[in-house]
């Protein structure tokens, strides 16, 4: 069950962070801040509706959020990266709404 739970909210969080970022890189914000702001927020989305419906923890130990933040700066910076490559390499939201789902 839980890994249907965890599924589940993965699939919140993916919907989530595309769709902010789309949002975001619409009114004009650059693709990378947009990006950034995106992750973060479905990150923090992600994190606390695992933490309390996927694996019912009142409350974590310091180093798990510190692991987690961790692990979630370095895929931004690969995901922002690829982004930025991406944006300047190609032409068009397709190249870079296909580089947003890697």
């Amino acid at each position: 069950m839980k890994l249907v739970k965890y599924l589940f909210v993965g699939g919140v969080q993916f919907v989530f962070d595309l769709g902010l970022f789309v949002f975001l890189e619409k009114i004009g914000l650059g693709i990378l801040m947009a990006n950034t702001v995106s992750r973060f927020s479905a990150a923090t989305l992600g994190y606390f509706l695992n933490r309390k419906y996927t694996f019912s923890i009142k409350r974590g130990p310091a180093a798990m959020f510190v692991r987690y933040w961790i692990f979630w700066g370095g895929m931004t910076v690969a995901s922002t990266l690829l982004i930025d490559f991406a944006s300047s390499h190609f032409s068009g939201s397709l190249a870079i709404g296909l580089t947003k789902f890697s």
